[in-house]
């Protein structure tokens, strides 16, 4: 009888286990993956480059149970728990696609930029971001998608959009007009507000038209990080010469139109990644927060950065701010030097 007792106690407590979730989230190393077979290029020559630049990524399990708490906290040395803050609202479901569609548009922007093209802005609005993750609009829009007009009233820049959205007040219903994997679209969209001003709840940019069409296939990988590694990707895919040098190189970062590379997190779990392709160089951002402004997260990011060096192991790793900086790196290691001037741009 006490056996039995002892056998539900133990499965009671072996199910509780799996019901309960105690508020973590974990984070493992993920891997480091080849780019340059993913580039397509139209309109310019593409140079095939011995060796790929690689971006790395990590795996998140959102929201652990109990066991799988315990095994993140007290098995796994290469696992990191998160603490999930109570009232937290649930990201966007498009957040991961959102941010990687927007870093590739923007290392696109940025290597051809760097390299004599021109840009052409364009009439129309690309969505890039969600403010909530329950507001209306993120049902009906995705990233990528351009709204032409509000109302039938045409919104060719950012400036058009906001003075559409607020004639009206949250809560009220607007005709959208979008295109959408290139057919016109209309639908309802119910407005939120915040402080006081409606919203259509979305992160836009102006429609730019660029001179080379350049295509990166990332798969299921999201995220922002990949923008340093797609732009210097790009660049050595649309120059002579080896910008790696023949090295194997991975690299972590956002990349922003003036070509500064931005802070990103859990860069100590991706240097494991890096270590475990056997990188010969790891790229990674330099931590640029205002110590007196955000002096917490200043410190996390060289806390991040320390130990992304010891776990390297063997990898070489290198902070830069910018992808100047990331270049003249690259040139130290061997790497071709870009072109002096726009020699490779098209009139």
């Amino acid at each position: 009888m006490l056996a039995i007792i002892a056998s539900l106690v133990l499965g009671g407590f072996v199910f509780w286990g799996f019901r309960y979730h105690p508020g973590y989230r974990e984070v493992i190393p993920g891997d480091a993956q080849p780019i340059a077979a993913r580039v397509t290029i139209k309109g310019a020559k593409q140079f095939a480059p011995r060796n790929s630049l690689y971006l790395v990524f990590v795996r998140e399990r959102d929201n652990v149970n109990y066991w799988e708490y315990l095994k993140a906290k007290w098995v796994d040395d290469d696992s990191q728990l998160e603490k999930i803050p109570k009232g937290q609202p649930a990201p966007p479901a498009q957040e991961g696609i959102c941010d990687m569609g927007d870093s590739q548009a923007t290392a696109k922007l940025v290597a051809l930029t760097r390299l004599g093209y021109k840009a052409a802005i364009q009439p129309g609005i690309v969505v890039n971001s969600f403010l909530l993750g329950n507001a209306p609009v993120s049902s009906v829009l995705k990233c990528g998608d351009t709204i032409r007009s509000i109302d039938n009233v045409a919104t060719d820049t950012r400036e058009q959009l906001q003075t559409q959205i607020r004639r009206h007040k949250g809560g009220d219903t607007v005709q959208v007009a979008f295109d959408h994997e290139g057919k016109r679209v209309t639908r309802a969209v119910k407005l939120i507000s915040r402080d006081g001003v409606a919203l259509l709840g979305i992160g836009a940019q102006q429609v730019r038209k660029l001179p080379v069409e350049l295509s990166i296939d990332t798969g299921e990988i999201g995220g922002p990080s990949a923008g340093l590694a797609m732009t210097l990707t790009l660049l050595d895919e649309l120059t002579p010469g080896e910008l790696t040098g023949g090295r194997r190189v991975v690299a972590t970062g956002t990349i922003s139109p003036d070509g500064t590379v931005g802070e990103i997190g859990s860069v100590d779990l991706k240097a494991i990644a890096a270590r475990q392709r056997k990188a010969d160089l790891f790229l990674i951002p330099m931590c640029q927060a205002d110590p007196v402004k955000d002096p917490i997260d200043l410190k996390a990011c060289q806390r991040s950065n320390a130990q992304a060096k010891i776990n390297a192991k063997g990898v070489e790793v290198v902070e830069v701010r910018t992808l100047d900086e990331a270049l003249a790196v690259l040139a130290r290691h061997g790497g071709s030097p870009l072109p002096a001037s726009s020699s490779l741009a098209k009139a």
